[in-house]
């Protein structure tokens, strides 16, 4: 039998080695942790600073990546925040409605200066009350997801404002889109891309447009006075950044339309802009979101599509300053794909992306490394610019490819 102080003894041993056990498991499960809920990857070894002012691309040969005309376009940002959106940000429905007629007011002040007394209706023709919006809801879950206004001109042109919950928000020129909506069926033909997230600049050629001279670089500015000073409270991000400049010919006429990608961007950082194909993962998405704006006359909007599904975003904190350098993630990219599979890289870049954390609690911003690979007809699938991309969490290493076919297993 143990005596009594050997009993003692022995409880304090065991109380010791389970306090140590404890220890040891939560060492395991939290140290070399993402701040987004993935193992912080060995390769995270650089702080952002060290990756803005240091990073060059590699000069090196591989098997699966061509870099020799890759542009490198690293954003100036200072730290990287765990953004995050929640379901709790979303707009009413009588937000929504007031939106739609604010939105129609500012972007179409001169249908309302043409048409002083001007009737709302819904998307049927019937009039709407003064000051109501016509309401859809969700056909998964029957609530309600977004207000619309039309006015029916007399020369058969539809004037149309939709805003949703989420906060994405289209107005356009029926008339219009039917040229510009290359995608979709659109007449026009796309003549001329500009990236100006690249470093491309917007030309002073002038093309005729609306039956008037008038420049890309005349369209940029214009577009950007208005984002900034007619519509800002709409949006997501006070800060945004041009990203594609794309001349669209009506085959109809001798005119010219212009259609300007904006890429948000917050605090320094991009947020992934590119319509791309869905990811290999089934349960990692790849959600971009971008606005563009189409020119149809000099100083006149023809079209704004906010196809950005969030509200707002809050401010986790900052994510940990250890990140994954470009020479690694070239090799990580390169190693993942299956042998004889070589991608042509034009840009590679950073960006925020929009992704589910490992909990699957939050959808964070994940700051990621992006390898963009141009595409021939980049207008032919979506309403905004499509490419591929390989991208890569600068963090954990994880890797969410949009390239179709061809990877290891």
């Amino acid at each position: 039998m143990l005596s009594t102080k050997k009993k003692t003894r022995l409880f304090i041993v065991i109380g010791i080695v389970a306090i140590l056990l404890t220890a040891a498991v939560m060492i395991y499960c939290f140290v070399g942790r993402s701040d987004n809920g993935g193992e912080l990857s060995e390769y995270a070894s650089a702080g952002l600073s060290e990756i803005v002012s240091d990073t060059k691309i590699p000069d090196k040969e591989y098997g699966n990546l061509d870099l020799s005309g890759a542009v490198l376009n690293i954003p100036q940002a200072n730290k990287f925040y765990k953004l995050y959106t929640s379901d709790e940000d979303h707009f009413s429905a009588e937000e929504c409605s007031s939106n739609c007629y604010e939105l129609f007011n500012t972007v179409f002040d001169y249908v309302i200066k043409e048409n002083p007394d001007i009737t709302f209706s819904d998307m049927y023709g019937e009039p709407l009350p003064d000051g109501e919006a016509s309401q859809s809801k969700s056909s998964i879950t029957g609530e309600f997801s977004e207000a619309e206004i039309n006015y029916f001109a007399d020369d058969g042109t539809v004037y149309s404002c939709r805003f949703g919950k989420e906060g994405y928000f289209i107005i356009y020129d029926s008339q219009l889109i039917q040229i510009s909506a290359v995608s979709a069926g659109g007449s026009g033909t796309v003549e001329e891309v500009f990236h100006l997230d690249r470093g491309e600049k917007a030309p002073d050629t002038k093309y005729l447009v609306g039956g008037e001279e008038y420049s890309p670089a005349q369209a940029l500015e214009f577009a950007q006075g208005v984002l900034s000073d007619r519509i800002n409270k709409f949006l997501p991000s006070d800060k945004f950044s041009p990203a594609e400049l794309i001349v669209i010919k009506d085959p109809a006429s001798q005119n010219y339309i212009y259609k300007l990608q904006f890429e948000y961007v917050y605090d320094g950082a991009p947020y992934f802009h590119l319509s791309v194909p869905r990811s290999i993962e089934d349960d990692v998405g790849i959600q971009y979101g971008m606005i563009y704006m189409t020119i149809s006359a000099p100083d006149r909007v023809g079209e704004i599509y906010n196809m950005n599904y969030f509200a707002k975003l809050n401010n986790g904190g900052e994510y940990k300053d250890k990140y994954i350098p470009l020479s690694a993630a070239a090799d990580l990219v390169n190693d993942y794909f299956a042998p004889l599979f070589k991608q042509t890289i034009s840009e590679i870049t950073i960006k925020y992306v929009l992704s589910k954390s490992a909990d699957g609690e939050k959808t964070y911003m994940r700051p990621c490394w992006c390898f963009i690979i141009d595409i021939n007809d980049p207008l032919s699938y979506d309403y905004c610019f499509r490419a591929n991309a390989i991208i890569l969490d600068m963090q954990t290493g994880e890797i969410m490819s949009c390239v179709d076919d061809g990877r290891s297993k």
